[in-house]
């Protein structure tokens, strides 16, 4: 491994991994309100995708390299599917939205995500790519209709509704900065698939650069929007 990449995985994704666990704890101790639950398992998750990454990132057995890179962007990506969640139990209330409807949604995200496996040549890593994940574009385009479609779209649509019921301007500009934050996280996600996509060294290398700047701000965001105001 050259050292550049061993400091991006090691380092930066180790500090990273780290500070999604301390927020994800910090939710947690507020509280075991379905919430709070739900908003640090979305960090909880994610903390499992980076240590998939971890492990496979020295490994040079290419089905075990390919699983456990499955693994970490499963992880990953169902992150957009717990803030869904999340939204839609402040919307309707946790009365209205049953835990029976809120896994329902998870559990028909994760599958519907865990259909990308069956992508013919979605995923390209092993030593003719020198280790690193190369995606096709159907990859790439049925990750992008799935995250807006059944993440992103409705999630800013539930929590613009939100917006309108608040009537404490304090609180309203705190959910903005939750909404800035999860538009943050999204666009983070489409930072790693067009990182895999395309070929031009300095484009992976802006975008790698734009991802981290996201992946720290947008979580912080979102914590401090709502997650410090959970009880």
């Amino acid at each position: 491994m050259d050292p550049a990449r061993l400091i991006q995985i090691y380092i930066i994704q180790g500090i990273v991994c780290i500070y999604f666990l301390i927020l994800a704890i910090k939710i947690i101790r507020r509280g075991r309100k379905r919430l709070n639950i739900v908003l640090s398992a979305a960090y909880f998750i994610a903390c499992i995708g980076f240590i998939a990454n971890f492990i496979y990132a020295p490994l040079t057995e290419p089905t075990i390299v390919l699983v456990l890179y499955y693994v970490a962007i499963y992880c990953t990506f169902m992150f957009p599917g717990f803030i869904l969640v999340f939204i839609l139990i402040i919307h309707k209330s946790e009365k209205i939205f049953t835990e029976f409807k809120q896994n329902f949604i998870l559990l028909s995200y994760g599958i519907l995500l865990f259909c990308m496996v069956f992508i013919p040549g979605g995923v390209i890593i092993n030593e003719s790519t020198n280790w690193i994940p190369v995606w096709n574009i159907y990859m790439a385009i049925y990750l992008i209709l799935l995250t807006s479609l059944y993440g992103f779209v409705p999630a800013l649509y539930f929590s613009l509704k939100i917006t309108k019921m608040f009537e404490n301007e304090e609180l309203k500009k705190k959910w903005n900065y939750f909404i800035i934050g999860f538009i943050g996280i999204y666009a983070f996600g489409l930072t790693i698939i067009l990182t895999n996509v395309i070929s031009n060294e300095i484009g992976k290398i802006i975008l790698r650069i734009l991802g981290l700047i996201l992946v720290i701000i947008s979580p912080y965001l979102i914590y401090y929007g709502v997650g410090k105001e959970l009880k």
